[in-house]
């Protein structure tokens, strides 16, 4: 009897919680936006590694595609794990763009591999090393039809050891299965916590989870610092996250995963539907990190811009161009917030300076490797209460 009072207490009280916690609104905007077209760039959004039941996958790429669409993302990335006959899918249907690549294992980690030549069709895993290897030791404008960079390197089982290959186009920066792996390890209870009130607040529930992925971000900036090199956000969507899961436990679905991040790529004209042009057109500025990541579930990022104003020309993010007086960074947030926030101006990685402003323009006095970030602190229901959540990175502006 006693037992069975216990489990109900616990259970009115989770139930209490709960209702409190479904109550809970994680809108960081203090009132609606409507997304500004921006007059110097376009802006598309979309989901890189994905996984689908080609690999490690629960789903059929084409019902995961559905989900793309439903989540409002503008493209979608299919690498599947160790595949050898993606080349040809690739697909441009209503507007809506999807492209295969693949993720090989390569020593004691993972690359991921898109390009838009055929001829680059690979038989076995053996045959796609070596290729890679070959890809790895020459520059990235020596393979510019291929895009090429570095999987969750601090993942763990599939740490990076070493220097860097040249032929690197980039490195995944976000990865919301090693983040979610990190949580675990940093908290187990927080997790456990998380999982139970996913029924009641599914966003919040990712939401409070959400960390720094300073290991990642510590690699790009010491890369970057002597070469260029590209920032990628990836979702590791299979639908598998739960041990042994399979038809019909498909959890976090397709669809919550690609609500969590994505990338946000800057081009200077617009995807017309012709599925070659839209298809290099993307690649070349995922390859020349013209783009930006975001934490989506924080907050809808789109309507977010970033430049470079060199006092004669706009320029995207990712240009590389010599130091000159005058030379300014600007970034423009979507909307008007309701928390607590800063963009952050960082030189080599380090704060260099802040504002609070929605539009914010940042003299460059000096040569440097400069990137923005984003952060807010938004209230969550207790006993979390108050703490820094990222939310947006720009890829780098290099100023020689």
């Amino acid at each position: 009897m006693r037992l069975i009072n216990l489990f109900t207490t616990f259970l009115l009280v989770y139930l209490f919680y709960g209702f409190y916690v479904s109550s809970y609104d994680t809108e960081i905007f203090a009132k609606p936006t409507k997304t500004q077209r921006s007059t110097h760039f376009y802006y598309y959004q979309g989901i890189s590694n994905i996984h689908s039941n080609l690999s490690l996958g629960t789903s059929a790429y084409q019902q995961i595609v559905e989900s793309g669409r439903k989540a409002g993302q503008d493209f979608l990335i299919f690498t599947d794990l160790n595949v050898f006959n993606f080349m040809g899918l690739d697909l441009n249907l209503q507007g809506f763009l999807t492209l295969f690549g693949a993720k090989y294992s390569y020593l004691d980690s993972r690359l991921i591999f898109f390009s838009s030549n055929k001829e680059s069709t690979l038989g076995n895993l053996g045959e796609a090393q070596v290729f890679l290897t070959d890809l790895l030791a020459k520059k990235p404008a020596d393979h510019a039809e291929s895009l090429i960079y570095l999987a969750h390197p601090f993942h763990l089982g599939f740490d990076w050891t070493g220097p860097l290959p040249e032929g690197l186009d980039g490195i995944e920066v976000i990865n919301i299965k090693a983040l979610a792996m990190k949580s675990w390890q940093d908290s187990k209870f927080s997790v456990l916590w998380s999982l139970l009130l996913y029924p009641f607040n599914p966003r919040y529930a990712f939401l409070r989870l959400l960390t720094e992925p300073t290991e990642e971000l510590s690699l790009l900036d010491e890369v970057a610092s002597h070469r260029k090199v590209s920032a990628f956000a990836g979702a590791e969507a299979s639908a598998r996250a739960i041990p042994l899961s399979s038809y019909p436990i498909r959890f976090p679905s397709y669809l919550r995963t690609f609500e969590i991040a994505a990338n946000h790529v800057q081009l200077t004209s617009e995807l017309t539907g012709n599925l070659k042009s839209d298809r290099e057109k993307l690649m070349r500025s995922l390859k020349q990190g013209n783009s930006y990541l975001s934490f989506d579930i924080l907050g809808d990022s789109r309507g977010f811009e970033a430049y470079l104003d060199d006092g004669e020309n706009i320029l995207p993010i990712g240009t590389e161009m010599a130091w000159r007086p005058g030379v300014k960074i600007r970034a423009i947030l979507p909307g008007v917030l309701q928390d607590f926030y800063e963009v952050v101006l960082l030189k080599e990685g380090k704060r260099f300076k802040t504002s609070n402003e929605l539009d914010t323009i940042f003299d460059i006095s000096e040569p440097g490797v400069y990137r923005v970030q984003v952060r807010v602190s938004p209230l969550f229901p207790l006993p979390d209460a108050k703490r820094w959540i990222p939310w947006i990175y720009t890829n780098s502006f290099w100023l020689k």
